[in-house]
């Protein structure tokens, strides 16, 4: 072969090594980029009291991250000062509290702000449910027991709910 085609034939391998190297590293790198970058903008903009962006942006980076309780805070916060659908916008920092107190099973905190959110807002099936979530942790929990009968007494299971009084009361 010539000199010509070899050349050529290395300068296209050479290339060829360029353009795979670099879809690699894109690929490796640029979602890491891309999540950084959102939880960025959505500091900023919860920062600025854009509370829209910011929820967008944490939700966003959520999706990549749904155990950074900071920032489950931030975007709980957020939902609670948007105006626009109200309901919509407390029902998912409600959410928010109890994925935190369910990643937390050990601070009891986490869990009585979580029902006491619901019950505030009267969420109350929301309520029952999450009291049933934190019992299968702690079984025994009276205070939980009881959030789970209110949940269950003001969602019409009237009958699972009197049930639940009587063995606190026994």
């Amino acid at each position: 072969m010539s000199r010509t085609v070899w050349i050529s034939l290395s300068l296209i391998c050479l290339l060829l090594l360029v353009s795979v190297t670099a879809a690699v590293s894109a690929f490796v790198f640029f979602p890491k980029y891309k999540t950084y970058r959102k939880l960025t903008l959505g500091n900023e903009s919860y920062a600025a009291g854009d509370w829209a962006m910011s929820k967008a942006y944490y939700s966003w980076y959520l999706l990549k991250r749904q155990d950074d309780r900071d920032i489950l805070e931030k975007y709980a916060n957020a939902s609670l000062n948007l105006l626009g659908n109200r309901q919509d916008m407390l029902r998912d920092a409600g959410d928010v509290y109890f994925q935190v107190a369910r990643q937390h099973p050990e601070d009891e905190s986490l869990r009585i702000r979580a029902l006491e959110f619901y019950k505030e807002h009267r969420f109350f099936r929301e309520m029952a449910y999450a009291s049933e979530q934190f019992l299968r942790a702690k079984p025994d929990d009276t205070l939980l027991l009881y959030y789970k009968a209110l949940g269950f007494g003001n969602t019409g299971q009237n009958t699972e709910a009197i049930d639940i009084y009587k063995a606190l009361l026994a």
